[in-house]
């Protein structure tokens, strides 16, 4: 990436409300060590899969977080109607 790295780029797009929402998982093709990884996280990462992680893992880590996401959204929306 030209102008910024992608933990910069995580990090900008966690700070702006328009996008702040989005959930990030986020994987390599090369090795990445722990401090990396934790880096990360620490700036908005939902989670940090390795190389080697099989498909039906993240298959289920995706779901997991959308499945979050959602209740997440149900609980608001409740939260809101119960306030009114």
């Amino acid at each position: 990436m030209p102008v910024m790295n992608g933990c910069q780029l995580l990090k900008t797009i966690k700070l702006d409300r328009r996008y702040s929402y989005i959930p990030f998982l986020l994987s390599s093709s090369k090795e990445v060590d722990h401090k990396t990884k934790i880096n990360f996280l620490k700036n908005g990462a939902i989670d940090f899969v390795e190389k080697s992680t099989s498909f039906l893992e993240i298959k289920y880590k995706i779901e997991n977080i959308l499945k979050i996401k959602k209740k997440d959204k149900t609980e608001l929306i409740q939260s809101s109607i119960n306030i009114s």
